[in-house]
């Protein structure tokens, strides 16, 4: 992933963006939030959609980045469970999600469940209909 800076007219001095080749990820940073000053820290995003609405949301970590470096890779690791999703086939793809799922839950409980949680769109646009459904947990008849 090569991330390149984005240029805002107007943009604050306190906010800089990166965003990778595709679009679809991006790491920010910035040292006030609100007119309060705060750590200066790197935030490592994802685009993501739900019910039809796009939103930003973490790429697996909820918190901030020391350093830029650290914050691509959050990026890098996010997109790397997105594709093992994705090389889910056969017939036991239910038990092979809740095998990649059970992968992701070691250490904190925040680390597999928040990066499964937000379906980035990129994948919403190369997953099949039955991946959807699984992650979703719905059930579907499968004739």
């Amino acid at each position: 992933m090569e991330f390149k800076r984005r240029r805002m007219k107007g943009a604050p001095k306190h906010y800089k963006e990166w965003r990778d080749e595709s679009k679809q990820y991006r790491v920010h940073w910035r040292y006030r939030y609100k007119g309060i000053e705060v750590l200066p820290a790197y935030y490592s995003c994802v685009r993501c959609v739900h019910e039809g609405f796009e939103y930003w949301g973490f790429t697996g970590r909820q918190g901030t980045y020391k350093t830029f470096r650290a914050a691509v890779k959050g990026c890098e690791d996010n997109m790397k469970v997105w594709e093992q999703f994705l090389a889910i086939e056969g017939r036991g793809k239910l038990s092979q999600f809740r095998e990649l799922q059970q992968n992701y839950i070691k250490g904190t409980a925040l680390t597999g469940r928040v990066i499964l949680r937000d379906l980035p769109i990129w994948v919403m646009n190369q997953a099949s209909a039955r991946l959807i459904h699984i992650l979703q947990g719905r059930k579907i008849n499968d004739d």
